[in-house]
């Protein structure tokens, strides 16, 4: 697959002033935009702050899952310059299958919430999130993009910031092992055949699935 790169990808983005405590400024490409947001505004004496990696795509474009089919490429983000932080974890909403030219790639379209979870070295004490993101928007063509996001969360009081209850929406989007909804996975195997093999899986659901879909990382 001959995959055409924009000339200008690796152009600098616009960046823009935030006016909303817990959020950076947008780092602003051709085609999309991203900020850092967190639901708190300061760190508290919590051991973990929740996050998120905020896009927002022009129609017609997407970006990509953890694991992005046949073509594309996930988001990658590099935490090193980060002060105060011992770790920090993406987690992945539900992607898109979509298949274009018979190439089938599973991510996403409009706008995005990419939740993290943050882990202070110390807790209490300031952190300061320096995030280093990669990724890869496709529609005709694809553009891979950079974005340098920083925002700064003091020592204080965790109120939580306006941006809470959008963190929150996307996180109920993250797939889990399927209890809270009565789904269970009994068996998945591989059926051989003489033109190849076909990966069978059976399920129990406590409530009548439709459109039943399964997506193999």
């Amino acid at each position: 697959v001959l995959v055409l790169f924009a000339a200008f990808a690796g152009a600098a983005p616009v960046r823009a002033q935030s006016p909303e405590p817990g959020a950076s400024p947008w780092a602003k490409h051709e085609f999309a935009r991203v900020r850092l947001i967190a639901a708190t505004a300061a760190v508290g004496t919590l051991p973990e702050l929740r996050l998120g990696l905020e896009f927002q795509l022009n129609p017609g474009w997407k970006t990509y899952w953890r694991s992005p089919g046949e073509a594309g490429l996930p988001v990658q983000v590099d935490w090193s310059e980060s002060e105060n932080l011992a770790d920090a974890a993406i987690a992945w909403p539900t992607p898109k299958r979509q298949v274009l030219l018979g190439i089938e790639t599973m991510g996403y379209e409009g706008d995005l919430v990419l939740p993290v979870v943050a882990k202070p070295k110390v807790p209490g004490e300031p952190v300061k999130l320096r995030a280093a993101v990669d990724y890869l928007v496709c529609e005709k063509i694809c553009v891979p993009a950079h974005a340098d996001l920083a925002l700064d969360l003091p020592a204080g009081e965790a109120v939580p910031t306006s941006l809470v209850g959008t963190i929150d929406q996307w996180r109920n989007k993250v797939p889990g092992d399927g209890r809270a909804s009565g789904l269970t996975v009994e068996r998945a195997a591989l059926v051989r055949d003489p033109g190849g093999a076909t990966l069978a899986v059976r399920l129990a659901a406590r409530e009548p699935l439709r459109q039943p879909d399964v997506l193999v990382e």
